[in-house]
């Protein structure tokens, strides 16, 4: 089978090696090269590096027009695999492919359709998050289920940590479908568009704690949000990035904190971290960092900055 293989992020390199051992993949879709650093050099999506590192030709249109279709069509592909690519297929071009396209999606479909289901599942405290791949469709991740499976969560995960978890079990279901995809593709069955629900695209703004939250919500955003786009806060009037927090589950301390006003800094425990009175209970920062300084452990900023009886927000 010819297939081309569309992506971009490092979450959908292990799925191209998986297409290059079980199909013939004829070229790569990926972005254009971007800008990244101070220097603001162009640096190749890691999907392009891996395709040129084992010889893949590699595509990379500004627009899916028809130049980029005629250069498809050269290529005479049956199969179009799409992870995380950036860009919508039309039907002009999924009819460039015998076989049209499949997208995988890493969410349960139809849930959390769109571009940040793994945060999505994070922020909402999900129990099951899961990965589907499914027909391409004119509507966005809309098509009919070939393959899908579930991923229990454990509530301490970061969208780092899962993204790379899905990362490889989606490299797995994908050789399942290319081995089997006829039979799947019979079997392929419809979503259910009453029990479809949405994501949206973050925005560094996203990222700004609301100390009134719960200790549970504001753990789960600090997770969902690292490593992009960041959760954060502000001391003195300086943006304080929080890349680490744990439950406080001591009764106790709770207790002792109850009447405290949400977003103060109550005292630095030496095996809690920096302890936050938050909405319901309290939260212990592990790991953090002033706007363009270092990243420190709770200990180190310490030392150097005193944040306690401090009120953040």
């Amino acid at each position: 089978m010819n297939v081309i293989f569309a992506g971009t992020p490092d979450i959908a390199v292990p799925s191209l090696e998986a297409a290059m051992s079980c199909a013939n993949v004829c070229a790569v879709l990926t972005n254009p090269d971007s800008p990244a650093g101070r220097g603001k050099r162009l640096v190749a999506s890691p999907i392009k590096t891996k395709a040129l590192e084992r010889g893949i030709p590699v595509l990379q249109p500004e627009k899916l027009d028809q130049e980029f279709r005629n250069q498809v069509l050269e290529l005479k592909p049956d199969l179009l695999i799409s992870f995380a690519y950036g860009k919508i297929f039309g039907p002009k071009t999924l009819s460039c492919f015998s076989f049209g396209g499949i997208n995988i999606h890493p969410s349960l479909l139809p849930k959390y359709r769109g571009p940040a289901p793994i945060n999505a599942a994070i922020l909402n405290m999900d129990e099951y998050t899961g990965i589907s791949i499914q027909k391409l469709a004119e509507e966005m991740d809309s098509g009919d289920i070939l393959l899908q499976n579930r991923i229990r969560l454990n509530h301490d995960e970061t969208t780092e940590v899962l993204s790379r978890i899905v990362s490889f079990i989606s490299a797995e279901m994908l050789v399942e479908v290319l081995e089997n995809f006829q039979v799947l593709s019979v079997k392929a069955y419809e979503q259910k568009e009453e029990d479809a629900s949405y994501c949206h695209i973050l925005k560094k703004e996203d990222g700004l704690i609301d100390w009134n939250l719960s200790s549970k919500e504001i753990s789960a955003k600090i997770r969902a949000y690292f490593p992009w786009p960041g959760s954060f806060t502000f001391v003195d009037s300086q943006r304080l990035n929080i890349l680490a927090a744990d439950l406080i589950d001591d009764s106790q301390l709770n207790e002792k904190y109850s009447s405290e006003e949400a977003g103060k800094v109550l005292e630095i425990n030496k095996s809690l971290g920096i302890i936050v009175k938050t909405g319901d209970s309290l939260l212990g920062i592990k790991q953090l960092q002033l706007h363009s300084k270092k990243v420190l452990d709770f200990r180190s900023f310490s030392n150097g900055f005193c944040l306690k009886d401090k009120k953040l927000g």
